[in-house]
């Protein structure tokens, strides 16, 4: 009985009392009390949620790492990672040859 009281008293704040349009509350108390309601539900919500996600991880129902099949094979191919490590190393010079190469302006009269 306890329970349904409590309920109906959050439905009350919920509905307009003799409006016939919605409009903000000319009682700051009731708009501040649904507000800080539904911030605690959101909350609570989130947290209920949050906590059975962490249990099932834990478990691992959700979000399982096979091993074996997928996990990385062989070794790295050493002739992809010269030409990977050449590329970078003409950027690089191109860069440099960039800073010390002076600016070029064409000339705004002409």
């Amino acid at each position: 009985m306890k329970l349904r009281l409590s309920f109906s008293k959050i439905i009350s704040l919920f509905q307009l009392q003799g409006r016939d349009f919605p409009t903000l509350s000319t009682r700051a108390a009731r708009d501040w009390r649904l507000v800080l309601l539904s911030a605690l539900l959101m909350t609570i919500l989130v947290v209920a949620f949050n906590l059975l996600l962490f249990v099932k991880v834990s478990k691992g129902e959700v979000f399982v790492i096979k091993q074996g099949s997928d996990a990385v094979q062989g070794a790295i191919d050493e002739n992809l990672l010269r030409q990977t490590l050449s590329r970078f190393e003409e950027r690089a010079a191109i860069l440099e040859s960039l800073k010390t190469r002076p600016v070029s302006l064409p000339d705004p009269s002409r």
